[in-house]
């Protein structure tokens, strides 16, 4: 019997085409987001967070990290307000400030982060 999907990812592909494959899915996941709601309704990672996961989880760590820089700078530019810029609001710059302090925050007190693949069951 042969073992189930999940069990060989992330999958054993040349290293250029799981970039590519990357690629392919965060387009996939913008064009759905774009035929899904309008640009202004808000929900900027409706589609595209998961997009970023599946390629960590499928294409591996390399083609994780660019989606994932990929689509932080696809929801600047086409879904958070003003649309179609990499203008950053007083908010935005808050936000970036608050989320940078706490990580610097728990890196300085030790606090160790419980790698995810733990909770998946992936042998280490």
């Amino acid at each position: 019997m042969e073992p189930p999907l999940l069990n060989k990812v992330p999958l054993k592909l040349d290293g250029l085409f799981r970039y590519l494959l990357a690629l392919v899915i965060l387009a996939a996941a913008v064009g759905i987001r774009f035929w899904v709601l309008p640009i202004d309704a808000g929900y900027q990672s409706l589609t595209i967070f998961p997009a970023s996961v599946l390629c960590f989880f499928l294409c591996g760590f390399g083609p994780g990290v660019l989606a994932t820089i990929l689509s932080a700078i696809v929801s600047l530019y086409f879904f958070a307000s003003p649309f179609y810029t990499f203008v950053f609001t007083n908010e935005s710059t808050i936000a970036f400030l608050i989320c940078n302090y706490s990580g610097r925050k728990r890196e300085a007190e030790g606090i160790e982060r419980i790698p995810v693949l733990k909770f998946v069951g992936f042998p280490d």
